[in-house]
């Protein structure tokens, strides 16, 4: 039968597994809580961050879903997470900056 999306994210909000550290149940809740609200939202989602000095924005589920993940998870080592990890980069294509002296260019 059909999956009830909604339903399957309010289960995952509402989990109170013990086992599981209070930090770890905390984010795990304002992942899902994020979902929900964007599902409900039929637009392409579309996530902002500074880095580097430069706005980037990032369009559409993969690299939302990955950016929030990422957020949740690094918090305020985000984007040094970014300046260092080169498939990372690639993967939200953020190009034409300076990482760790060496400037990036489309060809990269």
């Amino acid at each position: 039968g059909r999956v009830d999306i909604d339903e399957v994210l309010q289960d995952i909000v509402s989990d109170g597994n013990k086992t599981m550290s209070k930090a770890l149940r905390k984010d795990k809740k304002e992942l899902a809580r994020w979902v929900m609200g964007s599902v409900s939202n039929t637009e392409t989602p579309t996530e902002r961050m500074t880095f580097k000095g430069k706005t980037l924005d990032f369009e559409g589920w993969p690299k939302s879903i990955q950016l929030t993940a990422l957020r949740v998870i690094l918090k305020t080592g985000l984007p040094a997470y970014i300046a260092s990890n080169e498939p990372v980069r690639k993967f939200f294509e953020i190009t034409h900056i300076v990482v760790q002296g060496k400037a990036m260019s489309k060809s990269e």
